[in-house]
């Protein structure tokens, strides 16, 4: 379903500010089915003037239960100035479901996202085939 593939998306800007109030991270975000496997891809440019380490990220509940399923850890965050592109698995898992808030359109999967930098939260847009297949 090559055909079907999602552009990505800007979800975090440079100069949008994380917890602590620090910025400097860029983030595409598309999810993709790829043999019947769901994925988000993330491309992840760091603006800062420092290396950003400790990558961990996490979706908050959601009324799909989509969960990223495997070591989002492994995740090796671009020295200043470069760009990393990487995709993790994802499923659907009940542990996750926010089953008292219905799903809006368009569908969105808040993410949460910890570096050395700050914490970050952004949203990213998913198709409802994608989580169909």
């Amino acid at each position: 379903m090559n055909f079907a593939t999602p552009n990505f998306t800007e979800v975090l800007n440079s100069t949008q500010k994380g917890q602590k109030g620090v910025s400097g991270l860029t983030v595409r975000a598309r999810f993709l089915v790829d043999s019947g496997n769901l994925f988000i891809e993330l491309e992840v440019t760091n603006s800062s003037s420092t290396t950003v380490t400790d990558f961990d990220i996490m979706f908050n509940k959601n009324p799909f239960a989509v969960y990223i399923s495997g070591q989002s850890n492994k995740f090796f965050l671009p020295s200043p100035g470069q760009t990393a592109q990487r995709s993790l698995p994802c499923t659907i898992d009940k542990k996750n479901v926010d089953a008292k808030n219905p799903p809006k359109y368009p569908f969105q999967i808040q993410v949460a996202m910890k570096t050395s930098l700050d914490v970050f939260y952004y949203n990213v847009p998913c198709l409802l085939y994608c989580l169909l297949s």
